[in-house]
């Protein structure tokens, strides 16, 4: 691959690597692959997903999205759980963005479907939220296929097909596939927007590639702060279809405007509560929290990422950038804001939940580190793939809520300073995203352990608080004496997260359970199945070739 400064600005490429594409593969057998992706993580996603809804927040927006269908009206029914406000006629919305209620009218016409079967009043909670917890299943089997075509434009199929699978394995693409959260949803919208952004791209392709992006808006306003990046790089490609793209997120914006006019009678209200939305942390400390902290930081929740630090450029003289500037402006106004906002650490989540939209991004510019790496470099690559797997394994088999509740219920122990009376006004300082003890990945590894050892039969050791230890002289010498002990005060803490493992007492309640306990095990273990053979078939054609 040359060096030259030509090559700096691949023709079909995303402007990552400097310039290679799949010349080699076709574009029959990229889309070959990318479906063969697409079912082999539909299928792993599947099988691990928690099939839940975890927080008030994600009932909220399903009430929303069956009032639009059945009711034919926004507001719905107060619950002290749920996030939103009330206009001044004294109904409530949601807090959520229409198009997250939009996009999950589908799981709830399901739910609704599978209460009606079931005729039984008892069961109506868990089938109505069962489909919506699987949406991310689709949302993320599908960023992972579309981000291999991205990839692929960018470099060899080998190593596109290693990045799309680090990516689905080693970042929270994977733990994030079985909540209830909307930035899986962002993320694919983000990346399909990306896909007619090229050298001849014409006016309806960026038309249309501005709706998508739009679309991610309509989900969730934040992805606006990602526009910088993607109109960079239009310029960068010297299209004259700048305009063209625009028209989506700005069609977008007014349509949140309208939809925030019509409910509350102001457009810049937007349903949040007063206390979520200001920005009063010193932003030195989100940026921390955000990077490097124990409980949020990108590069411990997703290791390979400190491949760009470990890792020397195959080619040091190449022209391309270390982060192309179209990546770059696309992060870091996000990183930015969110490190000053006051909810910058995304309340219970697993990780930095508001960066998970951006991770394919970042992903991206780990291409030249992967293309014929040195001995070190295949050795480096190793270690943080299975890092990287390890932390998301914890996320994925522990509900992150229940170590939040075990921290809860030590409050007094841990001497923490958090009053019950401020809200969250200071959650982003606790010490659970800073102090290594408290890291959700250590946690979370110590419910589950505990939960086994519950279930053997076996005494459960405290978790020690290490960094709370006062030293002791005493006849037997110095000594260094835990100062707290923490204990799992509730038995099903730590039980695995996995929707199979939940359902499995229930199955034998009624009916409509058992078949969709058989035909979901059915359906995930056959598309795994499918994508892995897919892909196997692949390879060898690749072989022969």
């Amino acid at each position: 691959m040359s060096s030259d400064a030509d090559d700096s600005s691949p023709v079909h490429g995303v402007g990552v690597g400097p310039g290679s594409s799949s010349l080699d593969s076709t574009p029959e057998r990229i889309r070959s692959i990318a479906l063969a992706l697409f079912f082999l993580y539909f299928g792993l996603y599947g099988l691990s997903a928690s099939g839940h809804l975890y927080l008030g927040d994600a009932w909220s927006l399903l009430e929303t999205s069956r009032a639009i269908v059945l009711h034919g009206t926004l507001s719905i029914d107060f619950d002290p759980g749920f996030g939103g406000t009330f206009d001044d006629q004294g109904r409530f919305y949601s807090q959520y963005g229409l198009g997250a209620a939009i996009g999950a009218i589908p799981a709830a016409l399901a739910g609704e479907l599978l209460a009606y079967l079931a005729a039984n009043p008892t069961l109506d909670h868990l089938l109505r939220g069962l489909p919506l917890s699987f949406m991310n299943v689709l949302w993320c089997a599908s960023l992972i296929a579309v981000f291999f075509m991205l990839a692929s434009r960018e470099t060899d199929e080998k190593t596109a097909k290693t990045l799309a699978h680090l990516l689905a394995l080693t970042s929270l693409i994977w733990p994030y596939s079985g909540y209830d959260a909307s930035e899986p949803l962002v993320g694919l919208l983000l990346l399909i927007s990306l896909i007619p952004v090229t050298p001849e791209a014409d006016t309806r392709s960026c038309t249309l590639a501005g709706f998508v992006f739009g679309g991610a808006v309509l989900v969730k306003f934040t992805s606006l702060l990602i526009l910088p990046g993607y109109l960079y790089r239009l310029w960068e490609l010297k299209s004259r279809r700048t305009a063209a793209f625009i028209l989506g997120p700005t069609m977008a914006v007014l349509t949140i405007l309208t939809y925030n006019q019509l409910r509350f009678g102001n457009p810049l209200t937007t349903g949040y509560a007063v206390e979520v939305q200001t920005f009063r942390i010193p932003i030195w400390m989100g940026i921390y929290g955000l990077i490097f902290s124990i409980g949020k930081g990108l590069f411990i929740y997703q290791p390979p990422l400190g491949l760009v630090g470990l890792i020397p450029r195959r080619d040091p003289t190449a022209s391309y950038a270390l982060w192309p500037t179209w990546i770059v402006a696309s992060v870091a106004p996000s990183v930015l804001f969110f490190a000053w906002h006051q909810n910058w650490d995304g309340d219970w989540s697993y990780g930095p939940r508001y960066l998970v939209p951006l991770l394919p991004l970042m992903y991206l510019t780990l291409i030249p580190y992967l293309e014929e790496p040195t001995r070190f470099g295949r050795s480096a690559i190793m270690a943080l793939t299975a890092l990287g797997i390890i932390v998301q394994a914890a996320g994925v088999f522990v509900d992150p809520t229940d170590h939040v509740k075990f921290l809860s219920h030590h409050k007094a122990a841990l001497g923490d300073y958090l009053a019950q009376d401020r809200g969250k006004v200071h959650i982003p300082f606790h010490a659970h995203h800073f102090n290594p003890d408290f890291s959700p990945i250590r946690g979370h590894f110590y419910l589950l352990a505990s939960w086994i050892q519950r279930q053997r039969g076996l005494e459960i050791p405290p978790m020690i608080l290490y960094s709370t230890v006062e030293e002791e002289n005493d006849r037997s010498g110095h000594r260094l004496t835990p100062r707290v002990e923490l204990r799992v005060p509730d038995p099903d803490l730590g039980q695995p997260d996995i929707w199979w493992i939940l359902l499995l007492p229930l199955v034998l309640i009624h009916p409509l359970l058992s078949c969709l306990y058989l035909l979901g095990l059915a359906t995930f273990v056959r598309a795994f199945t499918l994508g892995r053979a897919r892909m196997r078939r692949l390879d060898r054609l690749s072989g022969r070739s």
